[in-house]
């Protein structure tokens, strides 16, 4: 399987993202704290993976070669503000989603959910937004 139409979006996603947002470190894993180097955790960073995809022959040509492939992709934006202020990661859903959703890919990209990240066990508060990505190859 070429898996090639992913790593295409993973740097349109990641140039898009340091594009807009150029001053916040962005890492390609899930993570939910990063340590600073000083004791603490990084202020503000992302995350952006995805996870294991399926995939099948279902309303494509059987001939071996095409494939109907499904996965998730999640991007994470933590910010230690927003332990004391959660409008902050709400504000940030707002400029992430639409930036993510417009990104030129050869497929198709819609919002699957997303699920806020408590900041326990030494966490940083975050959000994660997650969305299809559905092509063929």
């Amino acid at each position: 399987m070429d898996l090639q139409i992913l790593s295409d979006l993973r740097v349109s996603v990641r140039a898009a993202l340091v594009q807009a947002l150029p001053d916040v470190p962005l890492f390609s894993a899930e993570l939910n704290s990063i340590d600073d180097g000083e004791g603490g955790n990084l202020e503000e960073f992302m995350t952006l993976f995805f996870a294991d995809g399926d995939e099948d022959r279902s309303e494509q040509d059987l001939d071996g070669d095409s494939y109907r492939a499904q996965t998730l992709l999640t991007l994470g934006y933590f910010n230690e503000q927003a332990r004391m202020d959660q409008a902050l990661l709400d504000a940030q859903a707002a400029v992430l989603r639409p930036l993510l959703l417009a990104v030129p890919f050869a497929g198709y990209i819609t919002r699957a959910g997303w699920q806020y990240v408590s900041p326990l066990d030494g966490a940083t508060a975050g959000i994660y937004f997650r969305f299809d990505v559905t092509f063929s190859h």
